[in-house]
């Protein structure tokens, strides 16, 4: 029996960190050191939208719900950047 497309989706996203890890970890070239990075960077953040889609999702739910966590995920990671200058100034020592 085949596995639902979500099911799927995770275990190649888990895959895909795992092969960034294996590039970083390598001693050869910088060129592929840099690739794993950037594999890293973006399979953890598809992931994290992907993980909280139910395993047994079909593809249209899949694809509707990974979106919309995806773009939660995105959204506060902009904010967090947004008011790193507004919590450093409130970390300042008046003058």
């Amino acid at each position: 029996m085949k596995a639902p497309f979500a099911t799927r989706l995770q275990t190649v996203f888990v895959l895909l960190m795992l092969l960034s890890i294996v590039l970083i970890g390598q001693q050869v070239s910088q060129t592929l050191y840099r690739a794993g990075f950037v594999l890293l960077i973006v399979s953890v953040l598809l992931n994290m939208g992907v993980s909280n889609v139910p395993p047994a999702s079909g593809l249209a739910r899949t694809l509707r719900l990974a979106t919309l966590f995806v773009g939660i995920v995105v959204l506060v990671f902009a904010i967090a950047i947004a008011i790193v200058p507004v919590l450093y100034s409130l970390g300042q020592l008046p003058t």
